[in-house]
């Protein structure tokens, strides 16, 4: 089974050495980045599985870091780890689209468990304009063995979805700030086996033709009943 890399990038070089210590014990390959800057220079696109990235550093903080770092490498997920309950920028990591926010110090086992899904789970790709709905769905999925990205808009759902290589998962709202949720599964999902599922708070109004769908395409209505979503995606076997 190929090493999986993963980035690492804080500026308190104690505890990334510590981090980059247990990743190794559990099989990672690790490269760990005091500063920013040179992260961002050395990044080479598709190399890394996940970056871990400290929110407050000087210079430059993580989330502008993960915002330069997805500019060249977009498929590139990331938690985000911060030392401050009350941390202001926690809120800009979630808008972000980072999986977690994972406070210092670090939970391990949680970590370790975060990252098998990452980089062993079925691809699945939420869309979603509701940032809080959408991070709600990504931890959500990303605990059930899902290695999940989240996008706000379609033209951000097709950057990331000519990046992501065998999606098996894709989870859209009908209506997107910047287009038809439903002509963009059609477009995702062409020539594909992937299962999408369509969320709308407005089901009854969907077109005959989209609500016949076929095998792999699912409706739910706003709010979300997340047992039957996690039972459609996984269903008893």
């Amino acid at each position: 089974m190929a090493t999986h890399r993963i980035l690492v990038v804080d500026d308190n070089r104690d505890l990334a050495e510590n981090v980059a210590e247990i990743l190794e014990d559990a099989g990672f390959a690790v490269d760990v980045f005091e500063d920013p800057f040179v992260a961002l220079e050395k990044l080479v696109p598709g190399a890394y599985a996940v970056a871990l990235l400290d929110i407050k550093m000087p210079g430059m903080d993580g989330i502008e870091l993960y915002k330069a770092l997805k500019k060249r490498d977009p498929a590139l997920p990331a938690i985000a780890m911060t030392a401050y309950a009350q941390d202001d920028r926690i809120r800009a990591a979630v808008d972000e689209g980072v999986i977690a926010v994972m406070p210092k110090p670090l939970d391990v086992t949680r970590l370790l468990r975060k990252l098998g899904s990452v980089v062993e789970g079925e691809k699945a790709l939420v869309i979603e304009d509701d940032v809080d709905l959408a991070q709600n769905l990504v931890e959500i999925l990303t605990e059930r063995g899902f290695s999940v990205r989240a996008a706000h808009s379609c033209a951000e759902a097709r950057r990331l979805g000519s990046s992501l290589q065998d999606l098996s998962v894709l989870l859209v709202d009908c209506r997107l700030p910047d287009g038809d949720g439903l002509e963009l599964v059609d477009e995702l999902c062409r020539g594909t086996e992937c299962t999408a599922v369509i969320f709308s708070g407005f089901l009854r109004a969907l077109p005959a033709s989209a609500m016949k769908g076929c095998g792999n395409l699912h409706f739910f209505e706003k709010p979300l009943d997340i047992a039957r979503l996690i039972a459609t995606l996984r269903p008893a076997k």
